[in-house]
């Protein structure tokens, strides 16, 4: 079994968290780093069929890809510093700002997958979303170690039924 990862940041070089500092970027293979944003998606479109291309022709592997975790746009500090002053709404953040800023990306990646249906997904805005909010905690814990990665409990969370799901 294969898990793979694709990372937003890699299509626009930033983060959800306004106040991070510094950019990465994608450079596709034998060409210059992009500029414009049709240059970008059309880069990340192709890394992206370029890895399932090379993955899907592993014989008798099972390929899984993990859509991103969302992001948060404050540290994780800010989060526990509201909860102790009592804001209720302290480490959640609107689940349509997180459909904005990963609509690229997933429809990006959505429309790939089209193409290989012999790979399976695990969505984790499933586990840290509902219909109205993402949540950077749950039952008083947190799940993040910081704004964009996830701690043990989050990742445990996201793997949740994976091996009943891939015995």
């Amino acid at each position: 079994m294969i898990f793979l990862v694709g990372r937003y940041t890699a299509i626009e070089g930033i983060k959800f968290n306004k106040n991070h500092v510094g950019e990465s970027k994608l450079q596709y293979l034998n060409r210059p780093i992009p500029t414009t944003r049709e240059q970008k998606q059309r880069d990340y479109r192709d890394s992206v069929i370029e890895m399932f291309e090379i993955v899907t022709k592993i014989p008798r592997a099972k390929i899984v890809f993990v859509y991103q975790t969302p992001e948060l746009p404050f540290k994780l500090e800010y989060c526990i510093l509201r909860n102790l002053m009592g804001e209720a709404t302290g480490c959640a953040i609107p689940r349509a700002d997180q459909d904005e800023f990963f609509s690229q990306y997933r429809n990006i990646v959505d429309e790939v997958l089209k193409e290989y249906p012999q790979v399976d997904t695990i969505d984790p805005l499933k586990t840290f979303c509902d219909d109205e909010k993402c949540y950077a905690a749950r039952d008083g814990q947190l799940l993040y170690d910081d704004d964009i990665h996830v701690n043990i409990l989050g990742a445990q969370l996201v793997m949740e039924g994976v091996t009943e799901r891939y015995p």
